[in-house]
């Protein structure tokens, strides 16, 4: 096993829930880095925040230079892959950079924070790449290497936690994102990388619009599976 070294481990925690056919199709059709081998890392039937230890265990004892977690509620466009690692490639300070999706309700939010505890972040244009403190895992992409300079559990989902910035709620990918940035390590949300997020319960899907509004503004839109077209939008 010494000998293995990988380009690139996609690590996929599957949660028991229904996954849309997108999230395969998404995969399957994905546009790969050219020169770098890919290799998956499927954990299943473990809380996320542990299986995403687990995975990032693997590609260290791997020697992954990249760690892309894909979630099974999130279908990233054909170009996240080539998007994402080209700009850990040309700026080595960065530790992290992330595709933007929606939360999934009726109501989306797009899941970026430019500042932890500011809430989300919505000034910022398709396309755009920009540092921020916290961002949502479900489409990120990590330096490996990076985890070696914080603390384990590099992911936990906790109720309530102190990091210097008084207490607050956080699931798994913005205790890392804290502890990243506690680190002195920077991370980027990438406007040009815009993932679908599956309901399964709802049978529908929500994502950031590529295009803007005609005033600039961020467009939300809210996808019926069953119906196979957009059945309104939320700005």
């Amino acid at each position: 096993m010494s000998g293995i070294h990988l380009g690139l481990t996609v690590g996929v925690p599957l949660c028991g829930r229904p996954v849309s056919p997108w999230w395969g199709i998404s995969l399957a059709t994905m546009d790969w880095p050219l020169g770098i081998d890919v290799n998956y890392c499927v954990v299943e039937g473990m809380e996320v925040g542990e299986a995403r230890n687990r995975i990032a265990e693997e590609a260290l004892r791997n020697k992954s230079k990249y760690l892309w977690f894909v979630d099974d509620d999130t279908a990233p466009p054909r170009h996240a892959a080539k998007r994402l690692i080209t700009i850990l490639q040309q700026d080595e300070t960065v530790a992290i950079c992330g595709g933007i999706y929606c939360s999934k309700c009726d109501n989306p939010e797009p899941i970026v924070e430019k500042r932890i505890r500011d809430g989300m972040f919505w000034n910022w244009k398709p396309g755009e790449v920009f540092d921020c403190e916290g961002l949502g895992t479900g489409c990120m992409m990590v330096r490996v290497e990076a985890l070696n300079g914080i603390d384990r559990p590099w992911f936990r989902t906790v109720d309530l936690l102190d990091y210097g910035m008084g207490e607050y709620k956080q699931t798994d990918d913005l205790y890392f994102c804290a502890k990243v940035v506690k680190a002195g390590m920077r991370i980027q949300a990438h406007g040009g990388v815009l993932p679908l997020h599956w309901n399964a319960d709802k049978h529908t899907s929500y994502r950031i619009s590529e295009t803007p509004k005609e005033d600039g503004k961020l467009e939300m839109v809210i996808f019926e599976t069953a119906s196979h077209q957009a059945r309104g939008v939320y700005a």
